[in-house]
């Protein structure tokens, strides 16, 4: 179940406008860069291979507790679960 779940969640971002390219620049910064060097920047990510590439390259990362970093801030994920898990962990078991 978890898996599905994930593929659609991957898929709806699929789905959505833009790119993570899109989020990572301010759009000033989007507007006066070159094609071509936008073409690198997806290429470095990863971007420019198929959608079912990158969701299988995204779950192997995930199974081995690499979950990228935040487009916002730029930490990676791992800490923000980490930091926010007893919390929730507290919530959970006191309600």
């Amino acid at each position: 179940m978890i898996l599905v779940i994930s593929f659609l969640i991957y898929l709806g971002l699929e789905l959505t406008p833009g790119d993570a390219v899109s989020y990572m620049l301010p759009p000033d910064a989007l507007m006066n860069i070159k094609p071509a060097e936008l073409e690198q920047i997806r290429e470095s990510l990863g971007l420019n291979q198929p959608f079912i590439v990158r969701y299988f390259l995204w779950l192997g990362d995930v199974l081995q507790g690499n979950f990228g970093y935040s487009l916002a801030s730029g930490v990676p994920i791992k800490d923000i679960v980490l930091d926010r898990l007893p919390a929730t962990l507290n919530f959970l078991f006191l309600h």
